[in-house]
Parts: C-alpha cells; structure tokens; sequence
C-alpha cells in the first residue's frame, strides 16, 4: 500500500472491486503490505520515477532491520481500514500482514497469524527429515 492524500476511498474502492470479481473460497489469501525498500534502493526510485511519484514523495523512516517504511501508525491504519473493508463484504476473507512484525498484526487483527484459527495452517513449522 502506498499512502497518499485519498488513500482511504481509492484502497476501499479497490476491495470493492476485488469483492465483486472473487469469492472468499476462490482466493485462499490475500497479501496485504505497504511501501518499503532497502536504503540502496532510494536512488533507483529517484532515477526511474518523477518527483511527483507518490513513491518519490513517502515519507518514510528507517526501521530496526535497515528498511524504509512508512511510521507504524500509518501502516496501522492503512492495514486495519483494508482488513475491515474486506471483513464489511464477508469475514470468510482471510488477510495477511506482508512482512510486519508482531505489533502490527497485534494492532491490525489482535492476534499473531498462529492465533487465527483460519490463518494457523499457513504458520505451521515446516517439517525437514534429515
């Protein structure tokens, strides 16, 4: 997700047209994240978007492992408006937080990804027999 002034209404205007072309049981996930990149990375976005680009234009911050992202509470708010939108046109969808730590999924679902009954198959340790 990438935030900009009418985030809001274009990302529920999105859900709405992904519930109208899918059924929950025809998607078994979706993947939901927001804008970040490797430091390295900066440069590259300068070079290939306008400044006018909304990526070009993020604020953002360096996190605890070295990324860029946009301050926690504004990923929060982006995650728990798309969640809830989903959840508005059915609780079968099954969303996930793309690359967040505990805090996000705490303050977006109220619950780590193991703690959901229709998320817990997808966290379950891969088994490797040596």
């Amino acid at each position: 997700m990438i935030h900009f002034d009418n985030w809001k209404k274009e990302y529920s205007e999105l859900v709405q047209k992904i519930t109208n072309l899918f059924k929950p049981h025809e998607v078994a996930i979706i993947s939901i994240g927001a804008l970040r990149f490797r430091s390295d990375q900066k440069q590259k976005m300068r070079e290939r978007f306008p400044s006018t680009s909304l990526i070009n234009q993020a604020e953002t911050f360096i996190s605890d492992e070295g990324k860029f992202k946009y301050d926690l509470r504004i990923r929060n708010q982006m995650f728990r408006h798309v969640v809830e939108e989903f959840k508005k046109h059915s609780s079968e969808w099954n969303t996930f937080l793309c690359m967040e730590n505990s805090e996000s999924w705490i303050q977006t679902y109220e619950a780590m990804p193991a703690k959901k009954p229709e998320l817990r198959e997808y966290f379950k340790p891969i088994q490797i027999n040596a």
